[in-house]
C-alpha cells in the first residue's frame, strides 16, 4: 500500500518475550517494507493495528533493533497519547517487542471532531473490509458482518458507539472515544467461526468478562440485543428505547 505520511518515528526492539520456543524468532518486512500489527500502548487501553514501514525488506531476529515510520488506524485514540518517549510493545499471540516513540509528526494526525454512533460503526465496516482476502478474513466476515447489518437495520448504531480493540468489537454507551474501565459488550468471532458476546468491564484480551455466551452467527442478534438491553440499563439513565426493546432477530 502507498506511505501515507507517517504519524510518529518509533525505535523498536525484537525480543519474543512471549513466544515459546515452538514460535518463529523472526519478523519480517516484504518487498513494499510494510507491516500493519497489534499493539498496546501506554494510557491507551487494549491493542490496537498499527502500520510499520521501513525503507526495504528486512528480516529481524531477536535482540535486533529497527526505525520505523508509523501510523494508528485509530487516531482518535492515540492522538492524545503520542508523544516523545511514549512505550508501547508489538503482539502477535503475544508480546514480541518493545518500542518507544522517538518524534510525533503533527502533519499524520487528521483535524476530528468527536466521531458520532453512526461514523463510528461505518468505520468499523470499512476496517473490516481492509482485512486480507483469505480464508480465515472471509469466514471472519461472514460471521461478524450480517450481525452487525442486522444491528445497522434495527438501529443499534444510533444508540451505541462502536469501536475495534484489534480484531474484537466493542459497543458502549460513552459520549468519548476509547475505554477506560466502563462497562461495554464485546464481539469475538473464534476460531471455529461462531460469534462470543462479551459484557465486561475489562479488556476481554487481558481480563475476564462479567458474563459472556458463545453462539451461532444465526443465532447471535437475540442474545447480543438482550446484552445491549442490560448495558443500556446499566449505563443510561433513560428507559429502553423501543427498537431495542425487541430481540427478534
Amino acid at each position: 500500500m502507498p506511505k501515507p505520511v507517517p504519524q510518529f518515528k518509533a525505535h523498536v526492539v525484537l525480543t519474543f518475550e512471549e513466544h515459546d520456543t515452538t514460535r518463529r524468532h523472526w519478523f519480517m518486512f516484504g518487498e513494499d517494507g510494510h507491516r500493519r500489527v497489534p499493539m498496546s500502548m501506554d494510557s491507551v487501553e487494549g491493542l490496537h493495528t498499527v502500520g510499520l514501514w521501513i525503507d526495504g525488506p528486512a528480516t529481524y531476529r531477536a535482540g535486533d533493533e529497527f526505525d520505523s515510520d508509523c501510523v494508528v488506524i485509530w487516531p482518535e485514540g492515540f492522538s492524545n497519547a503520542v508523544s516523545a518517549g511514549r512505550t508501547f510493545k508489538l503482539w502477535d499471540g503475544g508480546f514480541f517487542a518493545n518500542g518507544v516513540v522517538t518524534e510525533r509528526i503533527d502533519e499524520g494526525w487528521p483535524s476530528f471532531p468527536a466521531t458520532p454512533n453512526m461514523e463510528s460503526w461505518a468505520f468499523v465496516i470499512r476496517d473490516n473490509a481492509e482485512y486480507p482476502d483469505d480464508e480465515y478474513w472471509n469466514q471472519w466476515r461472514a460471521a461478524i458482518s450480517p450481525l452487525l447489518d442486522q444491528c445497522i437495520q434495527r438501529g443499534y448504531n444510533r444508540l451505541f458507539r462502536a469501536g475495534k480493540s484489534m480484531h474484537h468489537i466493542l459497543l458502549s454507551t460513552l459520549p468519548h472515544n476509547g475505554l477506560r474501565g466502563e462497562p461495554h459488550v464485546t464481539l469475538e468471532v473464534t476460531k471455529e467461526g461462531n460469534i462470543e458476546i462479551h459484557y465486561s468491564t475489562a479488556n476481554t484480551y487481558f481480563g475476564p468478562s462479567i458474563q459472556n455466551q458463545v453462539v451461532t452467527p444465526s443465532d447471535a442478534f437475540p442474545i447480543l440485543t438482550r446484552y445491549l438491553q442490560h448495558l443500556w440499563t446499566e449505563t443510561v439513565a433513560e428507559p429502553i428505547p423501543e427498537n431495542l426493546r425487541r430481540d427478534d432477530s
